[in-house]
């Protein structure tokens, strides 16, 4: 499953690797690999703040309520959920 993220802008540059990490960063990051998922960024290589602080994470079925746990207790991470699938309209 597809877990779509949004992050705090600060967060987003720990993240991206732009600027040292926090602690409250290192456990997003920890909470991923937990889940067996990696963040990604949704727009990568951007310069649009806003669109920097857009992540994704590829998880298992059976994980993925672990993970939208850690994410939402979490204050450098602003809302999780998962992807829903796509539909024709």
């Amino acid at each position: 499953m597809r877990v779509s993220i949004k992050s705090t802008l600060k967060a987003a540059s720990e993240i991206l690797g732009a600027s040292p990490e926090s602690k409250t960063t290192r456990s997003v990051v920890a909470a991923a690999r937990r889940a067996g998922a990696e963040l990604q960024p949704m727009h990568p290589g951007t310069d649009d703040d806003e669109l920097r602080t857009y992540f994704y994470a590829d998880v298992d079925d059976e994980r993925v309520g672990e993970l939208l746990e850690s994410l939402e207790k979490n204050d450098a991470i602003e809302g999780a959920y998962v992807k829903p699938p796509d539909a024709l309209p």
